[in-house]
């Protein structure tokens, strides 16, 4: 090693567990190494077979180049542009050292010459010159973009450009290029990826996906090697050799317990059904054919399943992933769901059937709740304080890692449950995107009610899955049907196809249940897509509900709320429930919810009315749904007490209970939405046929009764864009289909498919919606187009196979921290706090007695991980509206200011009677006041303060 060589910097370990020891610089070429041998630890020990396959086949056959090497090779020359002069000014000390001149160059360069000429610019610009008269010249692009990008993003093409004197000076002259050709040199030995005259071996092309994956690959590693704890840095002794090295890389592993998932050989890929899940004795016919597809599927591929509420689709999705897990060599699954509710309901069914799969596998959680999860706080080892904290040596599961728990990095555990905005990311321009993209593709992907994605997130859903398809990840996605125009765009981006290339491809079915496969083309086979739907089989098949549709007519369609149509609800209720029973009532709005509340309290003081919606704590939503589940869910579960002769049970709710809810109620009373949200709601009664014979007499038949419309024939309600917060068009269409079944029966689910197309594909002829209709289409090409610009572009785009920034959208001009994947409009949390002699009370418990308190300025321990949950439970988001404002003025209590955890809560504070009042400024100049009330009973409410 040449003497400037050795004096070369490229880290310093400030690690916090070594307080006061003195910062030790890491030298450069100690570095690259360290990075190199973590890349092959992980490539031994972490990666997926599948992922193993996608690296290996970038080496020909008669090449001796392998894909560990290639990898190792990657990892060793992330950071080769830190032999610059613009990086080694950052350490005057050591810089002051170098000879031959080279310190004079460091000494040149200032603090913003080093922003300007980032390490990543410099090593993509070193080795778009150094391959360009070797044998990988013609890789010499896609090399320079994963160097490029492994801080996150990828610099476009002209940023690599030196040029000028100031340009020449940042990089550094012949010495400083002399010195980079020798780092690589070395890496290039210690990898093995050339022979003995340094020629490099053979190697194919890589897809964009590659690249993306490789990057990925290639930041672990960087972290990994980066960090302190675990590498600290050492200078000038023999473990900077490779064989310490090794050593080094493989202590770090062990210390991060960074495991991978399953052995995917020792899966299951005949009787999966009656091994993992023996209280089915019979598949369903849609659970079967999933199961003969994926058993049958010639390589990895999309899945769609689309079938009625209560069928087993979990199941089916758990029982299809072991077998392509087992064939194609994915060693993890994430599970999206729409909603934390929804992710959580998930986690309690997907943990016990994990432990029956790979006992003592390390489970994560991955949404802003997590820490108050109760089945995630009951795992083995549970500490978000923790690092290093993973799997026990027991049968039992175990929290992920601490290491794996920062937002970046939770999708590299092996098996994750979470809101679907972990897979919409992965196709927005966020940072480090390529973590996310690596995180997905050792992992078969299942995403459930998949209709709950509108136009906006389908965008940042289909780039996704072009990205995944490209990669052969297996995806499955669930619904209980889709529109045939957005089930076509989701084959066609997995399968990299043209839009609208697809229906001349898919034999299309019109049975239902259906189960559509897509497999993307690859080199040596063409796209393929199919649709499927079972046989019924009257043993298995799940027998048709037939549901009566009643409309409710309402007076007022522009009001939010009506005490009118609160009494005909009440009316509805006393009626239908006079020999006991338990009523759904779903309002489109809280305030409709809350108002309604208020009458059935007020009507029926013997019954237990309760009252569920968005604008609770998190704790307090929990305990609710706990409250909701224990009455109205299935009558053979252990815990599960429904009502009984003469008592009445009503439930008034708002959208919250479409999905999160497993519950099982007599009548269902909702307010007119777009028909596929109606069909989530009808799901919610008589959905266990256990419950029928425990039905309180009255209850022959289920019935829904349709609000916010109009009872007159011919008359469909016309909503006021004011009063309706969904698609005017949409509603229009399905209060016609509505109005039309007024009196008659549905069959569910036979008649889904049909229903649903009526409305969104439009199949009914409606004149008095062509205006709505028109509207509608205007809104939702400009709401796709809003999606498109902070979505990346497809995997398939021309032009992307030697430019990655181009390909994959993401560069340094246009990257987002954040990126909003739903189009929702802003919403934001804030800690509810209420003011208490001796400190602050928190809203996490639905048990005022048993209520935590936070004593004396609100300090909290940042190891007291009870409390932070605690305060975790208390938080209330709140939605799109007037206080949005208000709220966002606030910070945290000044006692969390630096609170590892705390540190970005934004504190409500209430007085002692639960309200308080906040002021904001608003564009004009004026201020205005808003009163704000917390009730356990009622929730978050707000209006103009009381005249003072």
């Amino acid at each position: 090693m040449s003497e400037n060589l050795d004096r070369l910097w490229a880290k310093t370990d400030t690690s916090e567990h070594r307080h006061g020891a003195t910062p030790q610089p890491h030298r450069i070429i100690a570095h690259l190494t360290d990075t190199s041998e973590v890349a092959g630890v992980m490539y031994d020990q972490w990666l997926a077979p599948i992922v193993k396959a996608r690296i290996d086949g970038l080496a020909p056959r008669r090449s001796a180049l392998t894909g560990r090497n290639l990898l190792r090779w990657l990892a060793g020359i992330h950071d080769i542009g830190k032999i610059s002069p613009a990086f080694q000014s950052k350490n005057k000390a050591l810089s002051a050292e170098l000879r031959h001149g080279l310190a004079d160059d460091a000494t040149a360069i200032t603090a913003q010459d080093s922003l300007d000429w980032r390490h990543t610019l410099a090593g993509g610009r070193f080795l778009l010159d150094a391959l360009a008269c070797t044998g990988w010249s013609q890789h010499a692009e896609w090399i320079s973009s994963v160097v490029g990008g492994h801080h996150g993003l990828w610099e476009e093409e002209s940023a690599y450009r030196v040029k000028g004197s100031q340009s020449k000076r940042r990089h550094g002259g012949d010495e400083w290029e002399a010195l980079r050709r020798e780092a690589l040199d070395q890496i290039t030995v210690n990898t093995g990826v050339a022979d003995v005259d340094g020629h490099f071996y053979p190697m194919l092309s890589p897809s964009p996906a590659d690249v993306v994956l490789l990057t990925g690959l290639v930041i672990v590693a960087d972290w990994v090697a980066s960090n302190g704890d675990v590498m600290p840095g050492i200078w000038g002794d023999d473990r900077e050799s490779l064989e310490q090295a090794r050593a080094r890389a493989e202590r770090a592993w062990r210390t991060l317990r960074m495991h991978g998932g399953w052995n995917p050989a020792g899966l299951l890929d005949e009787d999966v059904f009656g091994t993992r899940f023996p209280h089915i004795a019979d598949p369903r016919p849609v659970q079967q054919l999933a199961v003969d597809i994926a058993s049958t599927m010639p390589r990895a591929g999309l899945m769609i399943v689309e079938a009625p509420m209560g069928e087993g689709k979990t199941e089916l999705s758990l029982a299809v992933a072991e077998i392509l897990a087992k064939r194609f060599g994915s060693d993890g699954v994430f599970f999206g769901l729409p909603t934390q509710a929804t992710a959580d309901a998930i986690l309690a069914r997907f943990v016990p059937w994990l432990a029956s799969v790979a006992p003592g596998s390390p489970v994560a959680l991955a949404h802003g709740k997590a820490m108050i999860n109760q089945t995630m706080r009951d795992l083995p080892s549970w500490s978000p304080a923790g690092v290093g904290v993973d799997c026990c040596t027991g049968p039992e599961l175990a929290a992920v890692s601490g290491w794996f728990r920062s937002s970046k990095r939770l999708l590299l555990s092996p098996f994750v449950v979470g809101t679907i905005d972990n897979v919409l990311l992965s196709g927005s321009k966020v940072r480090h995107g390529a973590l996310r993209f690596l995180g997905l593709t050792g992992k078969v992907v299942i995403l459930d009610e998949v209709h709950a994605a509108d136009i906006y997130m389908s965008e940042f859903l289909e780039r996704a899955l072009s990205w995944l398809g490209a990669a052969g990840v297996p995806v499955i996605l669930m619904s209980a049907t889709l529109p045939s125009v957005q089930r076509l765009g989701l084959i066609e981006a997995y399968a990299g196809l043209d839009d609208g290339t697809g229906v001349t491809l898919l034999d299309d079915v019109d049975g239902y249940p259906r189960i559509t496969t897509a497999l993307a083309a690859t080199s040596n086979a063409p796209a393929v897509i199919s649709a499927r739907s079972p046989k019924p089989n009257p043993a298995t098949s799940k027998t048709s509900l037939d549901v009566r549709v009643r409309v409710l007519h309402e007076q007022s369609l522009t009001a939010r709320g009506s005490d009118v149509a609160d009494s005909d609800v009440a009316d509805l209720i006393d009626h239908k429930l006079s020999g006991g029973g338990c009523a759904l009532v779903i309002r489109n709005t809280v305030g409709r919810a809350q108002s309604l509340y208020a009458t059935l309290k007020t009507r029926f003081p013997a019954a237990t009315v309760v009252l569920f919606h968005s604008r609770f704590t998190a704790g307090h939503k929990d305990a609710i749904a706990t409250q909701i589940l224990n009455r109205l869910g299935n009558s053979t579960k252990v815990g599960v007490h429904r009502p009984g002769t003469e008592e009445r049970f009503i439930v008034v709710a708002t959208q919250v209970a479409e999905q999160s809810l497993d519950i099982d109620a007599d009548i269902l009373i909702t307010d007119l939405c777009p028909i596929d949200l109606l069909l989530q709601r009808i799901g919610r009664m008589w959905r266990h046929r256990d419950n029928d014979p425990h039905r309180c007499t009255g209850f022959i038949e289920p019935e829904v009764w349709v609000t916010r419309m109009h009872a007159a024939p011919n008359d469909y309600a016309n909503p006021t864009p004011l009063s309706a917060i969904y698609p005017i068009a949409l509603l229009t269409r399905t209060a016609h289909l509505v109005q039309r079944l007024n009196g008659h029966t549905i069959s569910l689910p036979v008649d889904i498919p049909a229903l649903v197309s009526e409305v969104y594909d439009r199949t009914a002829d409606i004149p008095e919606s062509e205006s709505e209709d028109a509207d509608y289409d205007r809104d939702q090409h400009i709401r796709e187009t809003t999606a498109r610009n902070a979505a990346i572009r497809k995997a398939t785009d021309a032009g992307i196979a030697t430019s990655l920034p181009a390909a994959h959208g993401l560069n340094a001009s246009s990257v987002g921290e954040r990126v909003m994947v739903r189009d929702g409009g802003i919403s934001v949390e804030a800690v509810l706090l209420s003011q208490r002699h001796g400190g602050y009370l928190l809203h996490a418990s639905d048990d005022p007695e048993s209520a935590q308190m936070l004593t004396g300025d609100g300090s909290v321990g940042s190891t007291d991980m009870d409390t932070i949950a605690g305060i975790v439970a208390s938080t209330v988001r709140i939605p799109a509206s007037v206080l949005i404002g208000p709220v966002l003025d606030l910070g945290p209590l000044p006692s969390w200011v630096g609170h590892p955890w705390l540190k970005e809560s934004r504190a409500l504070v209430l007085g002692p009677d639960d309200t308080a009042v906040l002021s904001h400024m608003e564009d004009d100049g004026s201020t205005r006041e808003y009163l704000v009330s917390y009730s356990r009973e009622t929730g978050l409410s707000w209006g103009p303060p009381a005249s003072r």
